[in-house]
């Protein structure tokens, strides 16, 4: 399955768009509390750090929470919107009908060089990072159904990250679409 954003400007007028590969990193686990959530923000944090820029994609099998009962937001879906963008000072939150992984992926994609994904355990795209066992799990690295893999330790992000580079053919040195990392501040 060939994930990524459609290249318009590749593609004959008249034949069907052509898809760019996206760089995309799956972390999964069995079950709830496994740190699937904290191995993705770490991951982000490192590479964000290594001056990639990094989308990510959560996924959850709990409905997302309607609108409320005379809202504008709702209002306007009623009326047919296929989508809806709240936009504040200070965010957008977008809501719009289910949407397959790869969309998803396509728009996030735009403007980062990976995009992070929890959950999806059975798509066969990008780099999966399986969690295995207890905090602190061992890792099963894999890239899409292929049998590259290998096996690490869920702390050890310098191998993970080397991992990932190395199967999604990332530059060491991020460029393009990569900024200068954010300054962070610390808090006691």
């Amino acid at each position: 399955m060939s994930i990524g954003r459609t290249v318009p400007d590749q593609a004959p007028r008249g034949a069907a768009p052509q898809l760019a590969t996206a760089p995309v990193v799956r972390v999964s686990g069995e079950g709830r509390n496994v740190g699937k959530t904290t191995l993705a923000a770490s991951l982000i944090t490192y590479l964000t750090d290594r001056g990639y820029r990094v989308s990510a994609i959560k996924r959850t099998h709990h409905p997302v929470p309607p609108d409320r009962d005379g809202s504008d937001t709702k209002l306007l879906a009623e009326a047919g919107a296929s989508r809806v963008a709240f936009v504040g000072p200070d965010g957008i939150l977008e809501r719009s009908a289910p949407t397959p992984l790869s969309d998803v992926v396509a728009r996030l994609r735009q403007d980062a060089d990976v995009v992070i994904v929890e959950g999806y355990r059975d798509e066969q795209i990008g780099v999966q990072l399986h969690l295995e066992g207890p905090p602190p799990a061992q890792i099963h690295m894999r890239l899409g159904a292929a049998e590259f893999s290998e096996t690490a330790s869920a702390d050890d992000l310098p191998l993970i990250t080397d991992f990932i580079e190395r199967s999604l053919r990332l530059p060491s040195e991020p460029s393009g679409l990569a900024t200068p990392p954010p300054t962070r501040t610390e808090t006691a």
